[in-house]
């Protein structure tokens, strides 16, 4: 696979992380710089999983309020962003704790040790892939200039979406590596559907459903729990999910 956000080459990576070093290190005060190396790669194993400011200050060893001060300053330089969770009050179960996800997909893979082209099963595809989706998705919304807000889901049940995509409709969304879909793959986009229908929540009330893959032909998958309808779609068809007037700059797979 090929994705040009991934073709970045060791020099630019290099010099990002010196201006991570440099120029944050002084807004911040860093006094330890191989804290805050060691800050930004934890961050970075991290990346697409939710936020635990305790869990990253012990991992690199500082407080989480320290944690807290440097991943505001990331955010403020456009380092990375925050995936906040939806809710609906279904049932008050939802984690309340946003996701984290590097915006340069390139800085990322320096930091995870990971060289294009990924691996058939490298450990950190699923992530990468995610990250690669939500950039896209942040992008093809912007230059709409459609309203278009993105959230994920996930309960203390287990039950979690990739993407909760509200606005002119809700849609949601799972990203998945793989070149084929199964209703595994959509096995949380039912029981959030379903959850949703239990109690009237008026966002899930007619949602569409899709699994965003590596797949080259979009297709419906099999009926399996009680839910919407739900469609393997390649990187492609992203404009089509969103409703987007024109199709997003977004790369392909080869």
């Amino acid at each position: 696979m090929k994705l040009t956000p991934f073709a970045r080459g060791s020099a630019f990576c290099i010099e990002a992380l010196g201006y991570l070093e440099r120029d944050l290190r002084q807004l911040l005060n860093v006094s330890n710089l191989r804290d805050f190396e060691r800050f930004i790669r934890v961050l970075a194993a991290r990346n697409a999983g939710e936020l635990d400011l305790t869990a990253l200050g012990n991992g690199v060893g500082i407080s989480s309020k320290t944690a807290a001060a440097w991943l505001s300053v990331l955010e403020a330089s456009n380092q990375i962003s925050l995936l906040e969770p939806w809710h609906a009050n279904v049932g008050k179960r939802i984690v309340k704790r946003p996701k984290v996800y590097f915006r340069d997909s390139g800085l990322l893979c320096w930091l995870l040790g990971v060289s294009p082209p990924l691996p058939p099963d490298g450990p950190w595809n699923g992530a990468l892939w995610e990250t690669f989706v939500f950039a896209e998705m942040r992008k093809a919304i912007a230059a709409s200039g459609k309203n278009r807000t993105l959230y994920y889901y996930r309960d203390n049940r287990g039950t979690e979406v990739d993407f909760v995509i509200v606005g002119e409709g809700t849609r949601l969304v799972e990203a998945k590596w793989a070149e084929t879909a199964g209703n595994a793959d959509s096995a949380g986009i039912a029981r959030l559907s379903a959850s949703g229908a239990k109690t009237g929540a008026p966002e899930l009330a007619a949602p569409r459903g899709y699994v965003l893959c590596r797949t080259p032909f979009d297709h419906l998958l099999p009926q399996g729990e009680a839910g919407p309808a739900v469609e393997a779609v390649g990187i492609r068809g992203l404009a089509r999910i969103l409703d987007l007037s024109r199709p997003p700059d977004v790369m392909h797979s080869d």
